[in-house]
This record gives C-alpha cells, structure tokens and sequence, in this order.
C-alpha cells in the first residue's frame, strides 16, 4: 500500500523542528474503486412482428338469374275471305255472291242487310266465311233488282248447294225451307223470325228472301248444312 504524507495548510502549519518527531497521521491510500463496466442499456422488447392471417374471400356461388317465362307471339288474325258464289242445280242458279253491311230502315229504326241491285246474293260481312263454325248469311231479292233469288222458292229438303270462295268449293245440302209472315207483324214477331240469322256453334249456311213475288208478305229461309 502505498502511503502519503498530509499537511494540514488552513491557517497554517508551523513547522517542525529537527529532531522533534512529528506525529505523523499515516493515511491509508484510497482503493481506488473499481471502473464498473458499464451495463448495455436494457434493450426494449419489441414485440414480435405478427404476420396478419390471409384473409380468406368467400367465393359464393353467382346468384341465379329468373329464367324469363316467353311470351307467346300474339297470333296474327286470320284474315277472312268472304264467299265469291252460288250454285244451287235444283234451280238452275249460278251468281256471285257480294259483301253486304247494315242499312238502316228509315220508319222503324230496324237494321237490316243491304242487298245487292243486280243479280248477286248477299254476304252478311258479319257472319261466318265458309266451312268454320258459325252460320253463313245470304240474302237476295227475288222479284227486282236482278231476281237473283227468282226460283229460291222451289228449293226442297236434300237439295244440294255449292258454295264457292274464290277455286274452293264447299257443298251443302238443304235440311229446312221456312215460310215465315212478316208484313203486318209485331216488332216481336220480326225480331223472332231474325233469329235464324243470328250466329250458331255449329257450320251452317242460311239464305234469306221474300215471298211470295207478288206482295213480299214472308220471309223465305233456307238452311243448308255440309254435304
């Protein structure tokens, strides 16, 4: 160990005189402490870096589209064609036929059907072409504007009529011949015998004209069904 001497210096020190021991205050020399090493600074943790999962995209079926339900094409309406001409052997009869629309009568207000002024039956446009469900309409004079209708008169049951529409023919055979009064009658009484006129459910063909040639009090009908 290494020792030192220490003067006290406040205030000062008298010397010391030779031969006279000084007491000497012997120090023991500081031990130097030790250089501490210095310690790493504390590390901070750092939290471990955690790597976010996928994330998973569902893949979902694609929804279905409504499956459109068709609309079926609006038929186009037939077109009609209307009788073009009348064969009756019986009588001897071979005219065109004509379309006709309502008239009116001036004194009763009634509707009836034109007629054609020269020798042509009637078609009653509003009634059944030929051959299809419904009742086909004739009508004719029988003693003016061409007589077409001259002999209907003598038309029988089973007698055959052959009906054309354009190169088509349709036959027909005759099942009825009505002799209905007309002149004179009630308004009830007309509208009744109108009523073979009127549409039917089943294939027919009617023709209609006045008798007898002289005064025209009935209504002469005849109906025919397919031959």
């Amino acid at each position: 160990m290494v020792f030192g001497l220490a003067l006290s210096a406040c205030g000062g020190v008298p010397a010391v005189s030779a031969g006279v021991s000084a007491a000497v205050t012997i120090y023991p020399s500081p031990t130097l402490a030790a250089t501490a090493t210095p310690l790493p600074p504390t590390a901070t943790a750092i939290p471990p870096t955690v790597t976010p999962a996928p994330t998973v995209t569902a893949t979902l079926p694609p929804t279905p589209r409504p499956t459109a339900t068709p609309i079926p094409p609006t038929p186009t309406p037939e077109s009609i064609k209307p009788p073009t001409r009348i064969v009756i052997p019986s009588i001897r009869l071979d005219a065109p036929v004509k379309s006709v629309g309502l008239v009116r009568e001036p004194v009763t207000g009634f509707w009836t059907y034109d007629i054609p002024a020269f020798k042509a039956a009637g078609w009653s446009d509003d009634s059944a072409p030929l051959g299809r469900p419904g009742n086909t309409v004739l009508n004719g004079h029988n003693n003016i504007l061409g007589k077409v209708f001259l002999d209907l008169v003598d038309v029988k049951k089973g007698d055959t009529i052959a009906m054309y529409e354009g190169d088509q023919l349709f036959n027909y055979k005759v099942t009825d011949v009505l002799f209905l009064l007309e002149a004179g009658q009630p308004n009830s009484v007309r509208i009744k015998n109108a009523s073979f006129i009127k549409p039917t459910d089943d294939v027919r063909l009617t023709i209609v004209s006045c008798w007898p040639r002289d005064n025209n009090t009935h209504r002469l009908i005849v109906i025919a069904k397919p031959a």
